[in-house]
C-alpha cells in the first residue's frame, strides 16, 4: 500500500474520489467511439448506457441526433454532474442511479452457517 494513498472501501469510493474528474468532466467521443456509434446504432431506437459517468457519451449522441437516450450509474455524484451538463433536460430526466432494491446484496464475508 502506498503511504498517503486514500483508503478505498469499494469501487464507488474510487470513482467518487481519485477517478471523479476523469469520468465526470470529459466531453465528446474519441475516434473509435464515434465510428462505432455512427455505424452501428440507430438514431431512432432507444439507447441505454450503463455506467454513464458524467453523461459524456449520451450528450455527444444527442448532438448526433439521437433522441431516446437513457443512462444510469451507481455513483450518484456522476448522475448529478450529468444532469448539470444537460441544462435543457433533453436527457437529464433519464439519468438515474439504480434503486438499491434492484441491486444484489453484497457478498457475505462470513462463510459460517448455523444449523439451528
Amino acid at each position: 500500500m502506498t503511504v498517503g494513498a486514500p483508503q478505498m472501501r469499494d469501487t464507488q469510493d474510487v470513482y467518487r474520489t481519485i477517478e471523479y474528474d476523469r469520468w465526470s468532466q470529459r466531453a465528446g467521443f474519441d475516434q473509435d467511439e464515434h465510428y462505432l456509434i455512427s455505424h452501428y446504432l440507430d438514431r431512432d431506437r432507444k439507447t441505454l448506457e450503463a455506467g454513464t459517468g458524467g453523461g459524456r457519451i449520451l450528450l455527444a449522441m444527442k448532438e448526433m441526433g439521437f433522441s431516446s437516450l437513457h443512462g444510469f450509474d451507481f455513483v450518484p455524484e456522476f448522475i448529478d454532474q450529468a444532469r448539470r451538463r444537460d441544462p435543457e433536460a433533453a436527457i437529464g430526466s433519464t439519468f438515474r442511479t439504480p434503486r438499491s432494491s434492484c441491486m444484489p446484496p453484497p457478498a457475505s464475508t462470513n462463510s459460517s452457517t448455523s444449523n439451528n
